[in-house]
């Protein structure tokens, strides 16, 4: 079963919707989508401009995940700065915008409405990343590192030294790395991580909940910790 896809730009139409700025659209469009095989591009539909794709079957429930983490700005960086841009490139059209998967409007696209950004950058600040470890490396002084973290990827430098510590948990638990990062602001108000110099790094407890919380209840104090100290203080009788 397919699922269709409609990204509706209301000052155009396929008259006046160039090569060049089709080729635009769809692009940020496949990054705002993800790039997967199950998803098509078909036709231009007129009624405004609407560029119509459509789902297999087997990307509906990815698709959907991520779409509804860009509505709540927790998508990957790569989908908020297609949003982000998006929304430019119907301003510069001085349109408006809509997304509809399935016939129901999932984003809406502000467009020429929106408040113009001012551009920030770049700005230097400590900044913290975290992810798993899955590519370390570099022939000179400086190497270089990738955490992945969902679908964010994070991209840095640091010294051999440090580096000879990560480079033991590669494709291995959570770490977390801090250091001096550069941002950037863009005029759709989406903000970049460019270099970023890591200092230090923490490896994280990447187990579940229950297993977490099975540890503490080892670790609680018996007769006479902190727990019965608690219900003294409390006045709290077990008898009761």
């Amino acid at each position: 079963m397919k699922t269709e896809l409609r990204f509706v730009i209301d000052a155009l139409n396929p008259e006046t919707l160039s090569l060049g700025r089709l080729v635009a659209y769809l692009g940020e469009l496949s990054k705002l989508l993800g790039d997967d095989p199950d998803l098509h591009f078909d036709r231009i539909d007129r009624g405004s401009a609407v560029l119509v794709a459509w789902a297999d079957e087997p990307a509906r429930p990815k698709l959907d995940d991520r779409l509804a983490r860009v509505r709540v700005g927790d998508g990957p960086i790569d989908a908020a700065k297609a949003l982000g841009k998006l929304n430019e490139l119907l301003r510069e059209d001085n349109a408006v915008g809509a997304l509809q998967v399935g016939g129901a409007e999932i984003i809406p696209f502000p467009g020429r409405n929106l408040p113009r950004v001012e551009t920030i950058g770049p700005v230097q600040q400590p900044t913290t990343v975290e992810g798993q470890l899955i590519r370390i490396g570099g022939k000179d002084r400086t190497v270089h590192f990738y955490l992945a973290d969902r679908d964010r990827l994070w991209k840095g430098e640091t010294t051999r030294h440090l580096a000879r510590g990560m480079g033991q948990h590669l494709f291995g638990p959570t770490l977390r790395v801090t250091g001096s990062g550069t941002w950037h602001r863009d005029s759709g108000g989406t903000w970049t991580l460019g270099r970023f110099q890591a200092s230090n790094f923490e490896v994280l407890d990447d187990a579940p909940l229950a297993e977490a919380l099975a540890r503490l209840r080892a670790a609680a104090p018996g007769r006479d910790g902190l727990i019965e100290q608690w219900r003294d203080l409390r006045g709290v009788d077990d008898t009761e």
